[in-house]
């Protein structure tokens, strides 16, 4: 599975006070409700909780290929999904403050860049490639080349199997490097590399018990 879709969100509210089985499982149910919702029942959602205030990232897996086959091409299916992630954002901080917490609690939210913003990236530096070739020199075109060659290599490593087959398929052949490291068939990759409740609402909901 490739990750789809990540929100890293800080509410103020201290560590100490909350039990974090409860809390992962609270704040994983409300996100992968709705990114059911929008990306079909084959997704999971991952918390890594940081002490402080109450700091989440969360990871919506899935298959990318599941997600774009309703669209009608690939491209077009990447920029769905993103828009898709941003919705699942918004949702997922609305449902917070819908149960009761107070929005000024809520200190950061942003979106995770995951993996169909890092194929975009890639097939933008492509679309910059060909809108340009004209005014670059060989030498240019060639490192050019190179650094596409690099990023689409790379995505392995963002990808399972079949979502790195279908990204590769979608290119021109002569933006696939012919030595294109092949996936492994499992995904070796840390989950959590980078980058609402009331105050008395959230120790009951999540917090310690007994």
């Amino acid at each position: 599975m490739s990750v789809l879709a990540g929100i890293s969100i800080t509410i103020d509210f201290d560590y100490s006070c909350i039990d974090e089985r409860l809390t992962k499982k609270y704040l994983s149910d409300l996100a992968q409700s709705n990114a059911r919702d929008i990306y079909g029942s084959e997704v999971k959602c991952y918390v890594e909780l940081s002490e402080g205030s109450v700091k989440a990232n969360l990871l919506i897996v899935g298959s990318i290929y599941a997600a774009i086959c309703g669209y009608g091409s690939f491209r077009s299916g990447i920029d769905y999904i993103i828009k898709d992630a941003k919705l699942i954002k918004a949702l997922f901080a609305s449902q917070l403050i819908r149960k009761g917490m107070h929005e000024e609690d809520i200190i950061d939210l942003r979106r995770i860049h995951s993996a169909p913003d890092k194929i975009r990236r890639v097939i933008l530096a492509i679309e910059r490639l060909e809108s340009n070739i004209g005014k670059l020199s060989p030498e240019a075109v060639k490192a050019e080349l190179h650094k596409i060659h690099t990023s689409v290599r790379n995505m392995s490593h963002a990808l399972d199997d079949r979502d790195y087959e279908l990204f590769v398929s979608s290119l021109k052949e002569e933006y696939v490097p012919v030595d294109r490291r092949l996936p492994e068939s499992k995904m070796n990759q840390k989950l959590f590399a980078r980058d609402e409740d009331t105050r008395f609402i959230l120790p009951t909901v999540l917090g310690k018990q007994g």
